[in-house]
């Protein structure tokens, strides 16, 4: 509940307990102070089943939903205007919705700490966008074009970005645990220090990727791309990375598993031809089978 619906709420309150006084007092006033109690009395009903039914993101006993006072499932119709003025859109329904357009801003929408939690956003266009510190927890993003977007320390929990397109966007210091990022273009995405655990990214490209300090911890790569990524102390602990490729781009840099820590991962059929590594980097398997399968220490590495 905002502020200013608080501040009403306990007028209106303070207005009903107040009213019969003022009506004993008022000789002759009784239709007016009638009035005024009946609309208050519908301003306050009117009130609470607006909170009734307006959806918010919370837990409903076995998982996350956009649910309202009733327990009822749904999404909130909020326009990109008020999206724009009070940056609340949790559990909005924004699906396909061209936000460029509608910020009418030439480069960049400034959506900084913006509340998305719960969203709809299928297919919406936010490339560009800057949702530094932004909630989009659970949010419905799968199919959105976040190219160059600046997502940088945003809580990301269960987002869906399945098949969205994510090409040179920001996504550093992120949480994104659980996510789902299976199919997801991510040619030079940056992941800096960013959380993936338990997250899907089965068929995702990260060609290029930045991915220095990432943590994988249990998520599933399977036929993931790791090209030319720069994975230096990566955690891949127990990751599903079956057929995964770590190849180089043709003319591009050596994907970089320097100091990475893949123990217990699943590499089952993974290409690791041409990969780097050092003496820090910890593998499922022993060193002589990472040399048979491609990968290489380069001679001039220096061990500390």
């Amino acid at each position: 509940m905002t502020t200013m619906n608080r501040m009403s709420r306990t007028f209106l309150l303070a207005a009903l307990f107040l009213l019969p006084s003022l009506l004993r007092a008022q000789q002759g006033g009784d239709r007016f102070f009638l009035r005024e109690i009946n609309a208050a009395e519908s301003a306050l009903r009117a009130s609470s089943q607006e909170e009734l039914s307006r959806y918010r993101w919370q837990w409903n006993g076995t998982g996350f939903s956009c649910r309202n006072g009733r327990g009822e499932a749904g999404y909130n119709s909020v326009s990109v205007k008020t999206l724009r003025e009070t940056k609340q859109g949790e559990c909005a329904d924004l699906s396909g919705a061209d936000l460029r357009s509608a910020w009418s801003v030439s480069l960049v929408i400034d959506m900084k700490y913006v509340n998305l939690r719960g969203a709809r956003l299928r297919k919406a266009d936010l490339s560009r966008a800057r949702l530094v510190g932004a909630d989009l927890s659970g949010a419905d993003l799968s199919g959105a074009n976040l190219i160059f977007t600046d997502l940088s320390g945003a809580k990301l929990t269960g987002i869906d970005l399945e098949a969205a397109h994510l090409r040179d966007a920001t996504l550093d210091r992120c949480d994104l645990t659980h996510a789902n990022l299976a199919q997801a273009q991510m040619r030079r995405v940056s992941l800096i220090d960013a959380v993936l655990s338990s997250a899907t990214l089965s068929g995702a490209d990260l060609g290029g990727g930045h991915l220095v300090l990432a943590d994988f911890s249990y998520a599933d790569l399977s036929g993931a791309k790791f090209r030319s990524a720069d994975m230096t102390a990566a955690v891949f602990r127990h990751v599903q990375a079956a057929n995964a490729d770590f190849t180089p781009l043709s003319g591009g840099y050596e994907s970089n598993l320097r100091e990475a820590d893949l123990t217990g991962a699943d590499l089952t059929g993974a290409d690791l031809k041409g990969a780097v590594f050092n003496r820090r980097t910890r593998f499922p398997f022993a060193e002589s089978e990472a040399r048979s399968r491609g990968a290489r220490r380069l001679p001039w590495e220096v061990d500390y």
